[in-house]
């Protein structure tokens, strides 16, 4: 199984879900251990670089992720 090449360095895990590791271990599982090219974050960073990123997207937030970049 792929594994997201960011994981280890995502700020959602290491910030806004370091709290609560529970959800954090759900969003792993979904997306950076099984579907991490449909991870919204992955999509913005890919476009935008680390710096386009904001640390409160989340990975199911596709539509959010199109207006970001959009937005540019």
């Amino acid at each position: 199984m792929a594994t997201c090449p960011k994981l280890s360095t995502c700020r959602l895990m290491s910030t806004l879900l370091a709290e609560m590791p529970a959800v954090g271990g759900v969003y792993q599982r979904l997306y950076c251990h099984a579907c991490f090219q449909a991870c919204a974050r992955l999509w913005v960073l890919r476009r935008l670089g680390e710096q386009g990123v904001p640390p409160s997207l989340f990975p199911f937030e596709s539509s959010r992720a199109e207006s970001i970049v959009r937005q540019g």
